[in-house]
């Protein structure tokens, strides 16, 4: 296992490399960034997959805090600031049911 120390003006950063690797960046305002990635083997091919997350505070100080992924499926992230689609109006919502359509376009797909 190799561990790398870089120290930047504002960060510090370990990279950890075991058959993929980690990266975390600590701010000194408090600032997070952290990443990981391996190579996985899917059909015969080989697809990398990473996964990572970040925080910080906003102007108003308020904690930010997201998680992210990403594989041979695609992207999917989380957090308390990320948008979020309007509800189903309910007249959709009873024509779906209505119409017998399952999720993920009908009810109970958010």
């Amino acid at each position: 296992m190799k561990t790398l120390l870089v120290i930047t003006l504002c960060t510090v950063a370990y990279l950890a490399v075991v058959s993929g690797y980690k990266v975390e960046i600590l701010a000194p305002d408090g600032e997070r960034m952290a990443e990981s990635g391996h190579i996985k083997d899917v059909g015969g091919k080989r697809v990398l997959v990473k996964e990572g997350d970040f925080s910080y505070h906003d102007p108003k100080l308020v904690p930010v805090q997201e998680r992210w992924s990403a594989d041979e499926r695609g992207f999917t992230a989380e957090g308390n600031r990320l948008p979020t689609p309007p509800p189903i109006p309910l007249a959709i919502q009873e024509s779906l049911v209505k119409n017998n359509v399952k999720p993920p376009f009908g009810p109970g797909s958010q």
